[in-house]
């Protein structure tokens, strides 16, 4: 079998999070599933833009409310995208 990918990915935040009544300072990404691949597709039928599909995503992941998801600021964000990425290391060496 192949190399054995992570579980779960972490993220430090550079601009934590305040959130009832605690400060949010590091994530805990889980790997995507297929289910998360059918909250997409029903989002997108549904009439949902692409950025509150990819928000609600992380927000199901992480297992947050999109609350704190919208509080992100948008470095903490690019590194939580870049997060997801890393699941996937095959589609990476296309580029």
């Amino acid at each position: 079998m192949g190399k054995s990918l992570p579980n779960f990915g972490a993220l430090s935040l550079e601009f934590p999070i305040e959130h009832g009544g605690a400060t949010i300072t590091d994530l805990k990404l889980r790997r995507p599933k297929m289910g998360d691949e059918l909250r997409k597709s029903r989002r997108r039928k549904s009439g949902a833009s692409d950025e509150e599909i990819e928000m609600r995503m992380f927000a199901d992941m992480l297992e947050l409310g999109m609350d704190v998801i919208e509080e992100m600021d948008q470095v903490d964000y690019q590194a939580l995208q870049e997060v997801y990425q890393s699941f996937f290391p095959k589609a990476q060496k296309k580029s």
